[in-house]
């Protein structure tokens, strides 16, 4: 396994995807992407209660997509929506409900009822 010798040339946003590919590979997942999907709903849900964020500036580039590309963020979205909605409502985060739905362009409602059904 390597370890990393942070000298603080390198922007430590860059070194955090390789860490989590080595936490990862660690943990015996075949990649980053299965092991962030896996823990999605715990990482969502301290973004917005520990860390105080909203979901808009959630890290979504550590799963593939582009946070300032237009549409990556409702990609995003609408890929993990079965998982992220339930934490929203558990949480009782009623502005992040409401920016996915506008977000995804579909009333709250139509929304909480695809992930029940």
């Amino acid at each position: 396994m390597t370890f990393f010798k942070y000298s603080g040339r390198t922007d430590l946003a860059d070194l955090i995807p390789q860490i989590i590919g080595h936490v990862a590979a660690a943990m015996g997942y075949n990649n980053k992407l299965d092991f962030l999907t896996e823990h999605i709903s715990f990482l969502f849900g301290e973004w917005i209660t520990t860390l105080k964020k909203s979901i808009e500036s959630f890290p979504i580039q550590l799963f593939g997509f582009k946070p300032h590309k237009p549409g990556d963020l409702k990609a995003f979205l609408e890929k993990y929506i079965s998982i992220i909605l339930p934490k929203i409502i558990f949480l009782l985060e009623k502005p992040n409900l409401e920016f996915v739905a506008k977000t995804l362009q579909k009333e709250i409602s139509v929304i909480i009822t695809y992930v029940i059904l």
